[in-house]
């Protein structure tokens, strides 16, 4: 009569990728592998919070897409606004 609960892994599976795509992304040259690693989190830790309300994943992998756009952004907007650093497509 005394149904054991089962806990599900996948909160701590999307934590884990989470925090792998945070520390991926803090540095540069890994950056698309944390990028990967956030996409992970980002799906798992949707599902974990749809069945389990459970949202640290998709939170750590929300951050993750936060450092990468400011990677991006820091990158990108230079090229583009200083005409010394023009890239013409001929």
């Amino acid at each position: 009569m005394n149904e054991i609960k089962v806990a599900s892994t996948l909160p701590i599976y999307a934590t884990i990728f989470g925090l792998i795509a945070v520390a991926m992304n803090l540095f540069l040259i890994p950056m698309p592998l944390g990028f990967i690693c956030g996409l992970i989190a980002f799906i798992m830790g949707i599902i974990s919070f749809v069945r389990h309300r459970k949202s640290n994943g998709l939170m750590l992998s929300l951050v993750s897409f936060l450092i990468f756009l400011l990677w991006t952004a820091s990158i990108v907007i230079p090229i583009w606004v200083d005409p010394t650093l023009q890239i013409s497509l001929k």
